[in-house]
């Protein structure tokens, strides 16, 4: 039995190969990457060449560049043979069952002459060859240690991961590489079963397939499809021929061919055909984002989309459809696709027979693919970020509705979605007694929905039992989370935030107070943690000239954060995703922040003209100053340009390890990898704290540099204005900034308090608030969603 996982051997230096490395080392992993040795003078050219290719894409694949360093290359000729010294060989080359056979084969032989005879992980990424086939000529030893591992791409991004299993492989690798991946890897496990493709695969590319059939049919262009498509039916903003370009048409159609040879007892056998276009596209190099051309074309400074009946591009053309212009303005995702999908015109018509035609579809694939219709869901959502799985969407319209659309269009479906107990409640999900139960086919009845482990807490079910709701207020919700832990939810539009949700964070440590609650936890589930302060409040009270609201405004968000760090209440902030502005304030004056370790976290005012107002930039000098070796031969004005460099230049962590570096985090600070496991961390890391002896912290005071160190600031930055390196604004911003980390007009041997610093602040902030040209980055940032660099 495989007990532990220290290192590995990825075998295939390809996208996948390169992708999967590079997350093993995200969690501090030892990788050996090998590959084909290259026909030259340095056997390692083809990884290196790899390494060095997929190191630098975009978004980053590493949550630390220097993390590489834990990656060793080899190639097959030499180092296969130092395979059994690792604990888990993952295969990763080309989908070619005879290939992958041989090098099993070989990978078996060496396993079988080791010393050591220690059980080693095998396990295949392939996207949807046979399990048994591959490992057919292997011995029953290598069987019982082998399996499918199938990752998505990108690794570090993609949350599936589909395990399958063969007749022989032990029920301990399975249960031990599961966990593995769930707690360390931070996946999110799906049994699938020995099927062409899988699940999301097998579902995944149907949807596609049968878009491009029902284009003809409804007569639509790819524009059109996208736009439909996309986040007001639950699914990614690349929708479908955005996707299939960020996948790859080469990758995409491989899956495509896989199907059509392996399926020929699927009733939609036919829909499996690879189109004509592919084929044309493929011979012209038309890709994808791989090769800078394919469904759609960037020109200039806007897009082509192509064609499909001439393969031609065209200019992009402005789609719009009343159904789903309506629904961008309905908040919850069923409630917009209920809308669209009950709404009669063109998009409507379309988006229904898709949508049941992609249901009909995947419930008859129960039992073939799996089991569970929960594991379906969460594989589409998981591996192809639907926001809403298949049976849940049908559940938003009814299972009725769809049973009379499969009779209409003399669909084939099983006899199982005729039982009385479903039809009765008419959907594959329901509450029962604040439990959230899903129609289990085998059993023929509704049984308790599972999580992704036993120990997670889930948020949208601990909120439907109603007795956790402690209080509902403006913008939030106060949720109970046991043992004295207590959640503050707040849902704004991009949780950006505003006086609301400050007066209702008041209200929520004034109740935990009062009610002898031992944490509060900053907690959402929305699509970022906060992408910072409604910037468009702030527009309004300049254009207004309301200097006194904007600055009441600034001092009730300082006060707030003064009062997080110094209530008896331990505070905890679970930031992820973007935590951008005054969200990133927000957390970093917790007593403590327990991060997901997809973070995009910074201090980034400055792009609007402004300066950090709710005391981050003093949080930062702050936790600059408490790392630095008290020594006055070091120039405070040294020590603190890290800081002052940081904010000025709006610099954003782009993932929780360079937060870390960044400050944002504090080297306390938690990491949690798995999202599904986020809450259960925060919630673990307030009850340690609080039962390790909470005392809150006592107001601080800080020793500046003063004028002097001001006076070496401004020298600075006016040698890189002059020098053309940062515009005319930039330069007012980080003097600002600079009087502010050198405590303005302090005497550099006297200490000022932490009420000094932010008033300082304060007053900086609403000077800027009064120039033309943070008018004009805010106006440009509201209408561009870019910043203006005047």
């Amino acid at each position: 039995m495989i007990s532990k996982i220290e290192n590995v051997c990825v075998v295939g230096s390809g996208i996948m190969g390169c992708n999967i490395a590079a997350h093993l080392t995200n969690v501090g992993l030892h990788v050996l990457l090998l590959d084909q040795a290259s026909k030259t003078d340095d056997k390692n050219l083809i990884v290196k060449k790899n390494l060095n290719i997929f190191s630098k894409a975009k978004p980053g694949i590493f949550y630390d560049s220097a993390t590489i360093s834990n990656i060793s290359i080899g190639n097959l000729d030499d180092d296969i043979k130092n395979i059994s010294k690792y604990d888990w060989v993952i295969e990763a080359i080309i989908e070619n069952i005879a290939i992958k056979k041989s090098l099993f084969l070989k990978i078996d032989s060496v396993i079988n002459s080791s010393t050591t005879n220690k059980d080693i992980l095998v396990s295949s990424n392939t996207s949807g060859l046979s399990v048994t086939d591959m490992c057919s000529e292997t011995s029953k030893k290598f069987k019982k240690n082998f399996m499918v591992t199938h990752f998505f791409n990108p690794v570090r991004y993609m949350h599936l991961l589909e395990i399958v299993s063969n007749e022989f492989t032990s029920i301990e690798n399975i249960d031990f590489i599961s966990d593995f991946c769930e707690r360390i890897l931070g996946k999110g496990i799906i049994h699938a079963k020995e099927s062409p493709n899988f699940i999301a695969n097998r579902i995944g590319t149907y949807a596609i397939l049968k878009t491009l059939a029902l284009m003809k049919k409804h007569n639509k262009t790819v524009e059109e499809v996208d736009y439909m498509l996309g986040e007001q039916v639950g699914k990614p903003k690349s929708a479908v021929f955005k996707t299939v370009d960020i996948v790859g048409l080469d990758t995409f159609s491989h899956v495509v061919d896989n199907c059509y040879l392996n399926l020929k007892q699927d009733e939609e056998h036919n829909i499996f055909v690879k189109p004509d276009i592919f084929e044309k596209m493929i011979a012209n190099k038309m890709l994808g984002r791989k090769s800078k051309q394919g469904f759609y074309k960037k020109k200039h400074n806007s897009y082509e989309v192509l064609d499909l009946s001439t393969c031609l591009y065209n200019s992009k053309k402005n789609v719009k459809y009343k159904s789903i212009e309506e629904a961008k303005n309905i908040d919850d995702l069923k409630s917009k696709i209920f809308h669209i999908l009950t709404t009669a015109d063109e998009a409507s018509f379309f988006v229904k027979d898709l949508t049941f035609h992609t249901c009909i579809y995947a419930v008859n694939r129960i039992f073939e693919i799996s089991n569970s219709v929960e594991d379906i869901d969460n594989a589409m959502k998981w591996g192809f970020n639907w926001k809403i799985g298949p049976f849940e969407t049908c559940d938003v319209i009814g299972i009725k509705e769809m049973l009379d659309f499969a009779k209409k269009n003399n669909s084939k479906i099983p006899l199982w979605l005729k039982h009385k107990s479903l039809l009765k409640q008419n959907s594959f999900y329901m509450y029962e007694n604040d439990k959230k139960k899903v129609w289990d086919p085998n059993l023929e009845q509704y049984v308790d929905a599972k999580f992704c482990s036993k120990n997670k807490a889930n948020f949208l079910h601990i909120k439907t039992n109603k007795k956790n709701i402690l209080k509902k207020y403006s913008v939030t919700n106060l949720v109970d989370l046991n043992d004295g832990v207590v959640a503050c939810e707040f849902s704004t539009k991009l949780n950006s935030i505003d006086f609301d949700v400050l007066t209702d964070i008041e209200k929520s440590l004034d109740f935990c107070e009062k009610y002898h609650y031992k944490s509060l936890v900053l907690y959402n589930e929305g699509d970022n943690f906060s992408v910072g302060m409604n910037l468009w409040l702030i527009f309004m009270g300049i254009q207004a000239k309301q200097w006194s609201q904007i600055e009441n405004m600034c001092k009730k968000y300082q006060d707030l954060c003064v009062r997080l760090k110094y209530s008896p209440i331990f505070t905890v902030a679970a930031p992820f995703n973007l935590t951008l502005g005054g969200g990133a304030e927000l957390s970093m004056w917790c007593n403590a922040i327990e991060s997901h370790a997809e973070l995009y976290m910074g201090l980034v005012e400055a792009g609007v003209g402004l300066i950090p107002g709710a005391g981050g930039t003093v949080e930062l000098v702050s936790r600059t100053l408490k790392n630095h070796v008290e020594d006055e031969k070091i120039p405070l004005d040294v020590v603190l340009s890290s800081p002052l460099e940081t904010v000025a230049m709006g610099k954003v962590g782009l993932s929780a390890i360079e937060s870390k570096k960044l400050n944002f985090l504090t080297n306390q600070d938690g990491i949690t990898i798995n999202k599904d496991l986020h809450l259960e961390s925060v919630k673990l890391c307030a009850i340690k704290q609080v039962n390790s002896g909470f005392i809150n912290p006592s107001r601080r005071t800080f020793r500046l540099p003063g004028k002097e160190g001001f006076s070496n600031f401004k020298l600075m930055l006016n040698s890189m204005y002059k020098g053309g390196f940062v515009s005319k604004h930039d330069f007012t911003i980080a003097l600002k900034l600079a009087y502010l980390v050198s405590g303005g007009q302090c005497n550099a041997k006297h200490f000022v308090s932490e009420q000094y610093l932010l008033d300082l602040e304060r007053e900086l902030f609403l000077s800027l608030c009064g120039e033309k040209k943070t008018l004009e980055r805010i106006e440009h940032m509201l209408k561009n969603k870019k910043p203006l660099r005047n």
